[in-house]
C-alpha cells in the first residue's frame, strides 16, 4: 500500500503459526535511500498485559509507520498470541522471538538489511 512521499505499507505478513494461530505483523518501508544503503528495521510490539485488553498491532500502527518517517528505517509491526490464546509466558516472548528471527532472515526480500535491528513497544510490548 503506497503511503504517500515514497512511503509503502505490506500488511499481513505471515511470520509463523504457533499454537495453531497464524501470527502477523505489518511492515512499514521507508523510501530508497540515495546512498543505496538499505534501512534497518525497527521491530513494534503492541502492549495489553500479553492479555485481550483491546489492543492488538492496530493500536501501535500510527506508531510503527511514524517511526518509519522519523528514523527512516523499516518498522516490523507484529502480533503475538494473548494468554488466552494460549500465549502466557513464556510463549509469548517466543512469539515476538518468531518474529525478530523472520524479519532477520527474510527482510532482505523487501529491501531491509536486518542484521540493523532494534525492538520497541508499550506496556507488555
Amino acid at each position: 500500500m503506497d503511503l504517500g512521499g515514497g512511503f509503502k505499507a505490506v500488511n499481513n505478513l505471515t511470520y509463523r503459526v504457533r499454537g495453531g494461530l497464524v501470527l502477523q505483523g505489518d511492515l512499514y518501508l521507508p523510501p530508497p535511500r540515495s546512498d543505496g544503503r538499505k534501512p534497518g528495521v525497527l521491530v513494534v510490539v503492541h502492549g495489553g498485559g500479553w492479555q485481550d485488553c483491546n489492543r492488538r498491532r492496530s493500536a501501535t500502527a500510527w506508531y510503527a509507520a511514524a517511526m518509519s518517517r522519523l528514523l527512516r528505517v523499516a518498522t516490523f509491526n507484529i502480533e503475538y498470541r494473548l494468554r488466552q490464546e494460549g500465549g502466557a509466558y513464556p510463549e509469548n516472548l517466543k512469539d515476538v522471538k518468531c518474529a525478530v528471527q523472520w524479519i532477520a532472515a527474510h527482510g532482505g526480500e523487501q529491501g531491509i538489511d536486518g542484521s540493523r535491528m532494534a525492538i520497541a513497544g508499550e506496556s507488555a510490548g
